[in-house]
């Protein structure tokens, strides 16, 4: 059996530092990307993802934040990663939460 992924490409990243505006969250990062590249089957609040860096190496992660940002702009904020472990260029993937289409039977109709 065989798991379909969700895969989005960093745009941009904002690191979240101790006393960071009046925005009321821990030290982390908020990673911004094309909602397109999903079909806009986004991850949900507390969902585990993978963040793959162009370096190869990848640190698992857990979603804190879903926010849209215009038409297909989206970001997610990650609690306790640093700017450098989700650089711009880095991938997001996460488990889709759709389910294929099934093919239907043909039915038999007596006549």
């Amino acid at each position: 059996m065989t798991m379909d992924l969700q895969v989005v490409s960093v745009t941009d990243v904002l690191e979240v530092k101790p006393g960071f505006s009046k925005i009321p969250l821990e030290p982390g990062v908020v990673v911004f990307f094309d909602g397109r590249q999903c079909s806009f089957d986004l991850p949900t609040i507390g969902q585990s993802l993978e963040v793959l860096r162009p370096d190869g190496t990848y640190h698992k992660a857990v979603v804190g934040v879903i926010k849209e940002h215009g038409h297909a702009g989206r970001s997610i904020y990650i609690q306790g990663l640093a700017r450098h472990q989700a650089p711009i260029g880095s991938v997001l993937y996460w488990p889709a939460t759709r389910k294929p289409s099934q093919p239907v039977a043909p039915q038999l109709v007596n006549a």
